[in-house]
């Protein structure tokens, strides 16, 4: 069976916290949608970004990618700057999901053409509502072209 592509890449080195991710996707019927990944590295590669594919890509770019700020191997900042300087993923969505409330790394992400900063909650309610929110919004009223 050939892979299908996924509509929501969700880039998460917490397993924690990517596992909160997809509980809240499985109840929303989403699950089989999502791709998780856990560096921004792996995130280039999958975008055909790396250094041996630059821009080539090769597979849908999905409807999504969620973002952590913090990872190994390429920050979520650096990551996103790849993704803007790419003529063909510029306009993907990218919201970022981190626990930072710097005020430079909002102002650095939208710099970079982030499409939404959320601070993810302490509380686990609270982290299931904010998820499920910006996973209806981006994936089910947003539209894309």
């Amino acid at each position: 069976m050939p892979q299908v592509d996924a509509s929501l890449i969700v880039v998460e080195d917490n397993p924690t916290d990517a596992a909160l991710i997809g509980r809240v996707l499985r109840r929303n019927g989403m699950a089989d949608e999502a791709e998780f990944l856990s560096d921004g590295q792996a995130l280039l590669n999958r975008l055909g970004l790396d250094s041996e594919n630059l821009g080539s890509g090769g597979r849908k770019p999905p409807r999504l990618v969620v973002l952590d700020l913090k990872l190994p191997k390429v920050s979520g900042l650096d990551a996103l700057k790849t993704i803007d300087e790419n003529e063909f993923l510029r306009s993907l969505p990218v919201v970022i999901l981190t626990s930072s409330s710097d005020p430079g790394d909002i102002r650095t992400a939208y710099s970079r053409g982030a499409n939404s900063y959320v601070v993810k909650p302490v509380d686990a309610a609270q982290f299931n509502k904010k998820i499920t929110e910006l996973i209806s919004y981006w994936l089910q009223i947003n539209l894309v072209a």
